[in-house]
């Protein structure tokens, strides 16, 4: 065996592995495509854990997010209209009021999304909650309800959907559903009339590897009412358009990071834990959480509430006995005993390795 079959084996292993191209965002003129999704540029979204806080933040790009780390982020400091170095949405799951979570196929979640206005701009009225962070002489930052989220799960069927309720003032269907079945399958939904699906995969490059993938699609999905959209794995219905080739909206990137540093939180208060990478139709756009579109602002919800899904079963795995040891000293006893409530599934694993 000659040294350079070897590196030509390495070579095919590295391409099969590790295909950046596979991984990319699509950029087409295709006229049959939407203009919306005609993508020039790429947006890179981080979704990080913060330490002593709840769920996930995404933030609207990689150097706001680094702002808000030099900041301390406990504090938003010195307002800005575009909104740098403030986080752009934040999930967490919902706890029922005796302090437990809802059963496990039944599951709830809400989306808050952080907006900067002018002080003199009127109260946003339009959104089913908000609340005011912080103020300046101009500018007053909120963190509004835009998206509440149910889950039920099917175990016997292997089956499950999601309810997706949101509160945007330009977006003419306030529901939409999705389903699946198996536990590989797409989570197909229409939104604006286009139809779309998230594939999970396992596709790696040089930055990670992707765990899932938002295509727009040629597939059809039967429609319930106006208001709703049913999404069915099963019912195969398919009505072709004109599209050459199913084209790449968005993708969640995992970061890798060491299992160590996650469960001990040595040395840093945040964990990047994904990116969401997302097709601009503009070359250019700002660094803060001004510009973002309602149509992209929709799929970031859904990109945000996959990567939460991904982090908990990350957690159920990853934690051991001699970890849950130092829980209580990392976190403090009021936080350790609020995410014990949210956690069962992961507190069972670590009570059965201490035995």
């Amino acid at each position: 065996m000659t040294i350079s079959y070897l590196k030509e084996s390495y070579a095919s292993l590295i391409k099969l592995f590790f295909n950046d191209e596979q991984c990319e965002i699509t950029r087409t003129n295709d006229p049959n495509v939407p203009s919306c999704f005609n993508h020039k540029s790429v947006r890179t979204m981080p979704i990080i854990k913060e330490k002593h806080k709840d769920g996930l933040f995404m933030f609207s790009s990689p150097e706001s997010l680094e702002k808000y780390k030099q900041l301390n982020s406990k504090y938003f400091g010195e307002l800005n209209i575009n909104g740098f170095g403030i986080p752009y949405l934040h999930i967490i799951r919902i706890v029922s009021p005796i302090g437990f979570p809802f059963v496990d196929n039944c599951s709830s979640f809400k989306i808050y999304k952080y907006e900067v206005r002018n002080a003199s701009d009127p109260l946003p009225l339009e959104y089913p909650h908000f609340e005011i962070i912080t103020s300046s002489n101009h500018l007053k930052l909120y963190k509004i309800l835009i998206c509440s989220i149910d889950q039920f799960n099917y175990e016997m069927l292997g089956s499950g959907k999601f309810y997706f309720q949101y509160y945007m003032p330009d977006f003419p269907i306030s529901n939409m559903l999705m389903r699946w079945k198996g536990l590989m399958s797409d989570y197909h939904f229409q939104m604006d009339e286009m139809n779309f699906n998230w594939r999970q995969c396992f596709q790696f490059n040089s930055k990670g590897y992707v765990h899932h993938r938002l295509r727009l699609t040629d597939v059809t999905v039967p429609q319930q009412d106006n208001s709703t959209v049913i999404a069915n794995s099963l019912e195969r219905k398919f009505k072709k358009k004109n599209l050459k080739q199913n084209v790449i909206v968005a993708h969640l990137l995992r970061i890798p990071i060491k299992p160590y540093d996650f469960t001990r939180g040595r040395g840093s208060d945040f964990f990047q834990w994904t990116d969401l990478e997302i097709g601009e139709d503009s070359q250019f756009h700002t660094l803060g959480i001004q510009d973002i579109s309602p149509l992209k602002e929709r799929i970031a919800c859904q990109g945000l509430f996959f990567s939460y899904r991904e982090v908990e079963k990350y957690e159920l795995y990853i934690y051991d006995a001699v970890d849950f040891m130092y829980l209580p000293e990392l976190m403090g006893w009021d936080e350790f005993y609020r995410w014990k409530a949210m956690n069962p599934k992961t507190l069972v694993v670590m009570l059965a390795g201490n035995k």
